[in-house]
């Protein structure tokens, strides 16, 4: 494997991982969003 082809690889990698963390983050924001507005008319 040349230097080039294992810096396509760890960027393949990387942008894999960005992409995997941002959906869970913006996943958990929006069930927390989601969930709120449930939560409000319960206490109400």
């Amino acid at each position: 494997m040349t230097l080039h082809g294992i810096i396509l690889w760890f960027c393949f990698i990387w942008l894999n991982f960005f992409i995997l963390s941002f959906l869970t983050v913006f996943d958990y924001f929006y069930n927390l969003r989601s969930s709120l507005p449930i939560l409000s008319t319960q206490n109400s």
